[in-house]
């Protein structure tokens, strides 16, 4: 077959510049896509407990108990708003600041880790907790308060999680290979 030539140094190249695009470091389309992917969880998270009053498997939190939940329910606040919660925003234990808390972004992972300070971190354990310990959580101290599991993702916060990587990933097909 004389005059016959082959592409696949170009396709093999193409190919790898693919694989190496897709990073969680690389530009998304507000931040990078890691933050953009952990932005979806923060908001799915708040949403989801504050407005929806339900876990991330879609049960409804427990209400507040004891004097605490009395307390609470006299001043109209619902669960995950604390009482001085009305008064300042950044002491909430479902502040935005703390459920994004702490993240790592690397090219093959975006991750968070619950709460800006170890003081925090303990508000959440008690939260999740309840009066019972549970692996890896401190209990609340208040007898009988069930457990009320926050941060994780609903079904809705992976869909959107999972868009906005479609949506990258579609992107990068177009800029690696062409196409609309």
């Amino acid at each position: 077959m004389s005059g016959a030539s082959s592409n696949a140094a170009q396709v093999k190249a193409r190919l790898e510049a693919f694989v190496r695009g897709v990073d969680f470091t690389a530009p998304g389309r507000q931040q990078s896509l890691g933050r953009d992917c952990l932005a979806h969880a923060v908001q799915g998270i708040l949403d989801d407990t504050l407005a929806g009053q339900k876990s991330p498997d879609g049960t409804p939190l427990a209400a507040n108990r004891g004097v605490y939940g009395e307390r609470k329910a006299k001043a109209g606040l619902p669960v995950g708003i604390g009482l001085r919660g009305k008064k300042k925003a950044g002491d909430r234990m479902l502040s935005e600041v703390e459920v994004r808390g702490e993240q790592d972004i690397t090219p093959d992972t975006a991750s968070m880790k619950y709460g800006r300070s170890d003081a925090a971190r303990k508000k959440g354990q008690w939260f999740t907790a309840g009066g019972t310990a549970t692996a890896g959580c401190e209990p609340s101290g208040t007898k009988g308060q069930p457990p009320r599991p926050f941060y994780g993702l609903s079904t809705g916060t992976v869909a959107n999680i999972m868009a906005e990587c479609r949506d990258f990933v579609r992107n990068l097909i177009r800029s690696t290979f062409g196409g609309p």
